[in-house]
C-alpha cells in the first residue's frame, strides 16, 4: 500500500563517499558564515559527490536542524511560511527528524523532514513527509543525498523501513526516490479530513 524505503539490516543506506578535491579559496561570504555558531551534524553527515552520473558534482554537507531560528536559513524550500509555535513543537518532539544540506558557503540548498510512526504490531517507522531542493542546485544529487542520509537516520533509529506517498504523475520525485533505492508498491488512494481548530466552528 506504501512506498518503503526498506533494505536488509548491515546494508549501507548512505552509500555516498568523501570528496577529495582541494579546498578552494574562501570567500567573504564562506568567512562570515564560518563565524556562524556550529549547528550539531546528524550522525549521517558527510561531504558527498552528486548522485547518480559522475557529470553531476555538489560539495554539501547535511546536517540536523535543532533549532527553530535555524529554519529561517530554508525558509524558502517550505511549501508554506514557517509558523514559530509548530517549529518549536516539531524539533523538541522525539522521533521528529529535519536535515538541511548546505554547500560550502553555508547556504542551505536542500531539506528533508521525517517522522517516526509506531504501531503496535508493526513496530517503528520512517514517514518521509517532505522533500525539498532549491532551483539551482537540482538535478545534481542533493535530492537522492538527503533521502539517503534520512534513511541512514532511520537505521540508526531501530525502524524496520521508510515510506513515502508520491503523486503517480510527479516524474521529478519518483526519479529521485528510485535513484534511492525505494521499492515501488501498488498504487493507493489517500483520503483526507478537514479539522477545524479546537473551539471554532467547523
Amino acid at each position: 500500500m506504501r512506498n518503503h524505503f526498506g533494505r536488509p539490516a548491515g546494508d549501507p543506506l548512505t552509500g555516498v563517499a568523501a570528496t577529495t578535491s582541494e579546498p578552494r579559496a574562501r570567500s567573504a561570504a564562506s568567512e562570515r558564515r564560518a563565524a556562524q555558531p556550529r549547528r550539531r551534524p546528524s550522525a549521517c553527515s558527510v561531504w558527498s559527490p552528486g548522485f547518480p552520473a559522475p557529470g553531476y558534482r555538489v560539495r554539501m554537507r547535511i546536517e540536523q536542524v535543532t533549532a527553530p531560528e535555524e529554519l529561517r536559513l530554508g525558509a524558502d524550500l517550505f511549501d508554506q511560511p514557517i509558523q514559530a509555535a509548530a517549529s518549536a513543537r516539531f524539533l523538541e518532539r522525539a522521533g521528529h527528524h529535519l536535515l538541511f544540506a548546505y554547500d560550502d558557503d553555508r547556504g542551505v540548498i536542500g531539506m528533508i523532514s521525517g517522522v517516526e510512526t509506531t504501531h503496535p504490531d508493526k513496530g517503528t517507522e520512517m514517514f518521509l513527509y517532505e522533500l525539498g531542493v532549491a532551483p539551482p542546485a537540482r538535478r545534481k544529487g542533493v535530492a537522492a543525498a538527503l533521502v539517503r542520509a534520512l534513511a541512514a537516520v532511520a537505521q540508526e533509529r531501530g525502524c524496520y523501513a521508510m515510506w513515502v506517498a508520491v503523486d503517480a504523475d510527479n516524474d521529478a520525485a519518483l526519479a529521485t526516490y528510485r535513484r534511492a533505492g525505494v521499492n515501488e508498491e501498488a498504487v493507493c488512494v489517500t483520503l483526507s479530513w478537514e479539522l477545524a481548530p479546537s473551539g471554532t466552528t467547523p
